[in-house]
């Protein structure tokens, strides 16, 4: 299991409720989530692929990324694990 935190800046133009992104910077599914009582999320992105990167961040404002674990499934998902519950819509993940 991958345990990502860091300050990786971009701009990502993808729509607001969750799905696949294709464009200049490849494919990519984006995906807002939580729902106030969950530590655990499966997010089914079908990229099909097992190398991946993973970002999360608030929705609100300021953007910033949040610490999570992120686990690969399989080449169509990830499982993300808070220490707390996430809050409704709160969260952003963007797989790449």
């Amino acid at each position: 299991m991958a345990r990502y935190s860091g300050t990786l800046l971009a701009y990502l133009n993808a729509p607001l409720g969750g799905g696949p992104v294709t464009g200049q910077l490849g494919d990519k599914y984006a995906e807002t989530f939580g729902n106030g009582t969950d530590t655990q999320y499966t997010i089914t992105h079908n990229l099909n692929v097992w190398d991946v990167l993973v970002i999360v961040y608030k929705v609100a404002s300021p953007k910033e990324v949040v610490d999570c674990r992120v686990e690969i499934v399989s080449p169509d998902s990830i499982a993300l694990r808070f220490e707390e519950p996430v809050a409704q819509d709160s969260l952003r993940v963007v797989v790449k």
